[in-house]
């Protein structure tokens, strides 16, 4: 009686029970799991490098094959083996006798391979390729063809690369048995840095060899230090494949004289490739014992049971990962306060320093953009006074910094009296750069003189009004970089050169078609130019301010 009133009073009050098993006992009842660990950040949450893990990028990506058995209707494909002949159909309509392309990128399994197929080749036909989409930027290791079972083995063919998603190629490795006669290249080239980033021929007729496998940076002098080789980093990235078959190898003659006697003839004539139409002239080897061209009627084929390319996800050393978005794309899952689709940029508003590929030595974490060293908002007499110029003047057009800088360091190369100016003027490690207040002056990189090699920007002025300007032996910046007085500042159209970092970060932020209040001294700019220095001032210009600035025109006579 007494236990079955214990187990009533148990079973009415065990939530109760629970209830009262403190927090600390209740939580060790479980595994406690620990966050993983970010591989882009270290312990103490500094910023490393890190690289999404290493895949077969080609897995379940599509293939575009410019031939395939059976697509055109039934056809017949021979496979060769110990001197014997054995002749099949395929059929694109019939499953069970379809060989297309989505089987080169399936689940490779040895225990039930498939195959692509191609078209029987003629001597007519064109080459066969084979186009490969990686979807983005990889950084590749290898790329491997498997052989089907039993079936001719390519002689020569070529394998591209494209950067752009297929709207440009290049010659990624040759393979043939004739390599300087097919491509004009020999079949062992010594490799140094100079020309680590060319393609190679190789001899692919080994015998009893299965696949074949072209290695990236093997035999590359500066595959041991891939971060600091700009070059080879380029060579190892694609965003497309492409394979393209120029020959067959020849069958065993036996195999060939045991044809059928309505096929023999034309095997007999032993032709076995497939032209190069596209190669230099007198390259077009067409291997043949009586001089005739095959025909379909043999069979002869090419045929690939797996098409593997092993690489990592392109992120410049900024993630760890690359995930597909909404639309089905893949990106990278950038940090370092990076982005773009390979975290090949800074994200907005942390351009206060450059962007730059993560290595094992340096991390390169874009920084957020810092306090704007151009004043945007304040005037007043004081400012006025302490600098060379101001002036008002319209925004009417932009241009990029590549085409600018080069368009001007031409110029200047043509203008030996401005060059010499400034090498009397300025000595190395003399004067403070305006842009980077740095103690560092390189004529030859002119018109940037960030030594850093930052971006700069080019715009055209149209100057609508000047309230001051300085003269001969006043600039306040004679001592500076530049140092000589802007006297050209008047009405009229002029050069404005930025960093591109301080438009990044909107210091100051610039519209074309805008009217600008600008201040500044002449050393922050080289002569004939405007500049943006630490002691700029660029305010968007408003109609009141005219009255203002001839008021501070008329004071400024008493400046200190």
């Amino acid at each position: 009686m007494i236990r079955g009133i214990l187990l009533l009073l148990l079973g009415t009050t065990g939530f109760s029970l629970i209830q009262c098993i403190s927090n600390d006992v209740y939580f060790k009842m479980f595994s406690q799991q620990a966050p993983p660990d970010d591989p882009c950040y270290n312990k103490a949450h500094e910023p490393r490098a890190c690289i999404p893990d290493f895949v077969n990028a080609a897995y379940d990506a599509p293939v575009v094959a410019s031939s395939t058995c059976g697509s055109s209707g039934a056809q017949r494909y021979c496979e060769y083996q110990d001197h014997e002949r054995s002749c099949h159909t395929c059929d694109m309509a019939d499953p069970l006798r379809s060989f297309p392309a989505r089987s080169l990128t399936d689940l490779n399994n040895s225990n039930n391979v498939t195959c692509w197929r191609s078209e029987p080749v003629t001597g007519s036909g064109d080459n066969v390729t084979l186009t490969l989409s990686l979807g983005k930027k990889f950084e590749l290791t290898y790329v491997i063809l498997q052989l089907c079972p039993h079936a001719p083995r390519p002689d020569s063919m070529v394998i591209y690369k494209s950067t752009d998603h297929g709207l440009s190629w290049q010659p990624f490795q040759f393979f043939s048995s004739q390599c300087r006669r097919l491509f004009g290249r020999p079949a062992r080239q010594s490799t140094g840095r100079h020309n680590e980033h060319e393609a190679r021929c190789s001899d692919v007729t080994r015998p009893l060899v299965s696949r074949i496998a072209f290695s990236t940076l093997e035999g590359r002098p500066s595959s041991r230090d891939l971060d600091s080789s700009p070059v080879l980093q380029d060579w190892v990235t694609a965003t497309d494949i492409r394979v393209v078959f120029h020959r067959l190898q020849r069958p065993d003659p036996q195999a060939l004289l045991s044809l059928e006697a309505g096929g023999a003839a034309d095997l007999a004539s032993g032709k076995y490739s497939v032209p190069l139409t596209n190669g230099p002239a007198g390259n077009n080897i067409e291997a043949n014992l009586g001089g005739d061209v095959a025909t379909s009627g043999s069979g002869l084929h090419y045929a690939i049971s797996d098409f593997s390319v092993g690489g990592r996800c392109k992120c410049n050393g900024h993630a760890s990962k690359c995930s597909t978005d909404a639309s089905g794309q893949l990106n990278c899952e950038c940090s370092h306060n990076t982005a773009g689709r390979d975290c090949e940029r800074c994200k907005p508003f942390h351009f206060d320093r450059p962007w730059a590929r993560a290595t094992a030595k340096e991390a390169n974490e874009c920084k957020e953009c810092g306090k704007c060293r151009v004043s945007t908002k304040r005037l007043n007499l004081n400012k006025f006074c302490k600098r060379d110029y101001a002036i008002m003047a319209k925004v009417i057009g932009r241009d990029t910094s590549s085409e600018a800088v080069s368009r001007e360091a031409q110029r200047r190369a043509m203008d030996p009296d401005v060059a010499d100016y400034e090498m009397d003027q300025v000595q190395p490690g003399s004067a403070r750069s305006p842009i980077t207040g740095e103690y560092e002056f390189q004529a030859a990189d002119y018109p940037n003189p960030n030594p850093r090699g930052s971006e700069m920007e080019r715009f055209d002025l149209q100057i609508q009004a000047v309230f001051k300007r300085s003269r001969p032996g006043e600039s306040s910046g004679a001592g500076n970089v530049y140092g000589m007085p802007n006297t050209t500042l008047k009405r009229g159209p002029m050069t404005w050169i930025i960093p591109t970092k301080d438009l990044e970060c909107r210091c100051p932020k610039i519209r074309v078609n805008r009217s600008y209040l600008i201040l500044g001294r002449d050393s922050e700019a080289p002569p004939g130019y405007l500049g943006i220095g630490p002691h700029s001032i660029v305010i968007e210009w408003k109609e009141d301010w005219y009255r203002r600035m001839k008021r501070f025109q008329r004071r400024a006579r008493t400046c200190a």
